[in-house]
């Protein structure tokens, strides 16, 4: 049995088939794909991320968002994962700004990891990554001026 406990809300690596492994000397990353990797269960508790800084929040909020972006307009999408990816929108867009804000507001964290967690279901159907660089990229550069 598998159970995930997500410390960010962007990845929803809590529902894919997917892990990352990095190489701590090299700081490559290391993509594996498999079924197995599929957690069995998902614990999305707020309380841990509520130290993340608001810049953090943002950047992986904004992952969630691309994801969903990827879910809606994948060459595999579906009605569900067309569904998910309109709702992972909503949810982010009414609750980002209020996280970044006020990062204690634990019931807009909760819907940020509703909001991880459907992404994430979504994209394992659909293909993804072609514009979450680029949106990640467009939120440093542009909204939070990082560059």
């Amino acid at each position: 049995m598998l159970i995930c406990v997500p410390t960010t809300v962007g990845t929803g690596s809590e529902t894919t088939l997917a892990a990352v492994i990095v190489d701590s000397k090299t700081r490559h990353k290391y993509t594996i794909n498999d079924f197995n990797l599929i957690p069995d269960y998902a614990v999305l508790d707020p309380k841990p991320t509520l130290s993340l800084p608001p810049f953090i929040t943002a950047c992986t909020g904004m992952d969630a968002l691309s994801h969903a972006i990827e879910a809606y307009i994948g060459n595999s999408t579906t009605k569900k994962t067309r569904a998910y990816a309109l709702k992972v929108t909503k949810l982010i867009f009414e609750n980002i700004y209020k996280v970044y804000e006020d990062g204690n507001d634990l019931e807009a964290r909760s819907n940020l990891f509703d909001a991880a967690f459907y992404a994430g279901h979504a994209f394992t159907v659909s293909y993804v990554d072609m514009c979450r660089r680029l949106l990640i990229h467009w939120v440093k550069n542009i909204i939070l001026r990082m560059d």
